[in-house]
């Protein structure tokens, strides 16, 4: 139980550590040692309620309720108000909005649908590369060009931004999106990016939440889809 108690300390201060932009899926880190000291809280109440002494089993047992009420807890709660959200959006009209549920619970949907949706191609388009929000490639139908994901460079290492000229260049996609945040950061971390987009692509859509850039030659999906493929 050391182990699991070591987890918790560990992961609790790496949670700690990207205070500044927390997600839901870094409290996954407490999961597994959170549910390890439950089920072992709920062995030994067990097996303090079958002994003939049972002086100590609330010990237990407070402890078993401690660490899985909250958890059950959340989870209960952030199924019921999406439910909630469900039940007054998508059905509150008397027929299913789906639509209308998508823009309720993705705080970027709207947006993009509403400006990036004319980037869906019926014939499939070229791959495109997004600097930021990855949804605009489910919208706009589009693939990846290149195998990085594009929302998280902040993040990224040295190395990765020294390669990704290159990739990008080779891999030319029709359109780039260049979200708020990495128009300040692409040519500070990487100025041959900047230079390539500047050189070869010219922006045609300018938006709060970033700038969109189109092929200048070939125009975007005037030639083959040779982009890259995640391998199965």
């Amino acid at each position: 139980m050391r182990q699991m108690f070591a987890w918790l300390v560990v992961a609790s201060l790496l949670i700690a550590l990207q205070s500044l932009m927390f997600w839901k899926y870094h409290f996954l880190l407490l999961f597994v040692p959170i549910a390890v000291l439950a089920a072992r809280g709920i062995d030994v109440l067990l097996l303090r309620l079958s002994a003939p002494r049972r002086s100590r089993w609330l010990t237990s047992a407070a402890l078993a309720m401690f660490l899985t009420l909250p958890a059950m807890g959340a989870i209960g709660h952030a199924a019921q108000r999406q439910a909630e959200q469900f039940h007054v959006v998508a059905l509150g009209s008397g027929h299913l909005d789906i639509e209308s549920y998508r823009r309720a619970i993705g705080r970027d949907y709207g947006w993009i649908r509403e400006h990036l949706l004319s980037l869906r191609d019926p014939a499939g388009g070229e791959p495109i590369y997004v600097f930021g929000n990855p949804l605009i490639y489910l919208v706009t139908e589009r693939r990846q060009a290149i195998p990085i994901n594009g929302w998280s460079w902040e993040a990224y290492p040295s190395e990765l931004w020294a390669a990704l000229p290159d990739m990008l260049m080779a891999a030319r996609p029709a359109y780039v999106f260049v979200d708020h945040v990495a128009v300040k950061l692409i040519p500070e971390m990487s100025p041959a990016t900047q230079r390539f987009i500047d050189t070869d692509y010219v922006a045609v859509l300018n938006l709060d939440k970033g700038r969109l850039y189109a092929r200048r030659s070939p125009q975007p999906d005037q030639q083959p889809d040779n982009g890259w493929r995640p391998r199965m």
